[in-house]
């Protein structure tokens, strides 16, 4: 019995000392994913759609469109149309946000799918000094 404490101790002993490799593995891991442009488009999407997808939002849209339009959609009319507005604020907010954000927080690194081609007709000459391009 004491043999399996000692080894439990030395275990949780290990996991303290190793502590900071794990955190630092963790977080080199995450900046690794970040670069993947699948992943950036899946945690962004994830956020539109705990917004536009919260159910105090939809039943304004239903009332709004009794009110306004004089149309009755009901609850599978208005999931369609939440998401056609989904992908329209998906490839909105991607273009617009999304991709310029990751620009900034990459400093100019390319992410998958760029070749790099990209910042040879940036005026700001914010490219320049990029060894990817």
């Amino acid at each position: 019995m004491s043999n399996v404490l000692n080894a439990g101790i030395d275990v949780a002993g290990y996991g303290v000392r190793t502590g900071v490799k794990t955190v630092g593995g963790i977080q080199s891991w995450l900046a690794g994913q970040w670069s993947q442009r699948l992943v950036q488009v899946s945690v962004f999407s994830a956020v539109v759609f705990w917004f536009l997808g919260s159910y105090k939002l939809i039943n304004q849209v239903d009332a709004m469109l009794v009110k306004t339009f004089s149309l009755k959609l009901g609850h599978d009319g208005t999931r369609a149309l939440h998401a056609v507005i989904f992908g329209f604020f998906m490839y909105s907010l991607s273009r617009f946000i999304l991709d310029p954000l990751v620009v900034q927080i990459s400093s100019k690194r390319l992410v998958e799918g760029q070749t790099g081609e990209e910042h040879a007709n940036d005026p700001s000459g914010a490219h320049i000094g990029n060894k990817n391009k």
